[in-house]
């Protein structure tokens, strides 16, 4: 039982909470620190203000709560691991250390932040589900895999961020308006959508079916990645009905790549996806090559801006005119018959004819 005053445990050496741990005073905070050492917790804690740990390898075996809206931080140096279930009434943080590894689930009422160097894994046969009530979650590994095979659940907003990346389990807003951002680690790795590459971050079909939101983005909004987005298989992210794709780079399909949804935003440098797409909403493409090459064979789309991107294909700005007799009007043509007749043509950025239903 923690009196009224905030306790810190600073040690350099190992630490061990083998018994339970609480706080029933109103804004009080529980520090537990190694500068040196390992730190391994099998009670339970519960901490009416902010709960902190650091260490070396830190293992949470026991239920680690807080309320009256205070944080849980944990800290490592080497790793993190545990069967204990974490319950912030705040933000929820576990950054730094090589590997993060909970078999426990993680839940906060606000946001949700685990970041490390090494690979961060929710297993299958855990119950390592990833949950913030209000909030958002972010999640990156800065040089190894992301492996998610538990749900990850927010409010608004999900973030993953890493150079290869597994989805075994449900990635989802409760909102639907709620958005999925997923992003290389390193700003110039290829992106792979339909197959798997061991040297791109891929997402194979039915791992972007696992995303369930208003809107996925591939390349964050005002982010910097700069590599190119290749969809080498068919794809039609069937949780969203916004798929928005950023990079500074190219976007293009091979093979069998091709897109089908309801709505799709890209901005790059280049765009060419030239296999038969199926967009059925709002298409915004944007592009800084003076060409943009896109096909559709079935449906209709309507240009209009996307997830903030703004249509320049299909959009008409310029008016072309063909086999016109003279450039001077002259009385004598009135009411005359020409062969050929005049042509006007309505023309996008890249100069793709316009004719009915957008069909380019």
């Amino acid at each position: 039982q923690m009196g009224s005053a905030n306790a810190t445990l600073t040690t350099a050496g190992a630490i061990t909470v083998s018994s339970a741990v609480t706080a029933t005073n109103v804004s009080r905070s529980l520090t537990i620190n190694s500068t040196a050492g390992n730190v391994t917790v099998t009670g339970s804690v519960s901490v009416a203000g902010n709960f902190a740990i650091s260490g070396a390898a830190v293992t949470i075996n026991a239920s680690q709560s807080t309320t009256n809206g205070g944080n849980i931080t944990i800290t490592p140096t080497q790793g993190y691991t545990g069967t204990g279930f974490l319950n912030s009434a705040g933000n929820l943080t576990i950054s730094g250390g090589t590997t993060v590894a909970p078999t426990g689930s993680l839940q906060a009422s606000g946001n949700v932040s685990i970041s490390g160097s090494g690979n961060i894994t929710t297993s299958s046969g855990s119950s390592a589900n990833i949950t913030s009530t209000t909030g958002s979650v972010s999640i990156t590994s800065t040089g190894a895999t992301l492996t998610l095979d538990r749900s990850v659940s927010a409010a608004s907003a999900i973030s993953l961020t890493a150079n290869r990346l597994a989805l075994g389990a449900i990635i989802g807003t409760t909102s639907a308006s709620g958005v999925v951002t997923i992003a290389p680690q390193s700003v110039i790795r290829p992106v792979n959508l339909g197959n798997e590459d061991f040297d791109q971050l891929s997402l194979t079909s039915s791992e972007l079916n696992q995303v369930s939101a208003g809107t996925l983005r591939i390349g964050a909004l005002g982010g910097s990645y700069g590599g190119n987005i290749n969809v080498t298989a068919a794809i039609a992210p069937a949780g969203v009905s916004t798929l928005a794709m950023r990079t500074t780079g190219n976007v293009q399909s091979s093979g069998s790549g091709s897109i089908t949804e309801v709505n799709l935003a890209i901005s790059a440098s280049e765009v060419n996806l030239s296999n038969n797409n199926s967009i059925t909403g709002n298409l915004a493409l944007s592009s800084a090559h003076a060409t943009l090459n896109y096909k559709q064979i079935a449906g209709s789309f309507t240009p209009a801006t996307v997830d903030q991107v703004t249509p320049e294909y299909g959009v008409p700005t310029a008016i072309s005119v063909s086999q016109v007799p003279t450039s001077t009007p002259v009385d004598a043509f009135m009411n005359t018959a020409f062969n050929p007749p005049p042509v006007v043509t309505v023309q996008d950025k890249f100069s793709n004819r316009l004719i009915t239903s957008n069909a380019l």
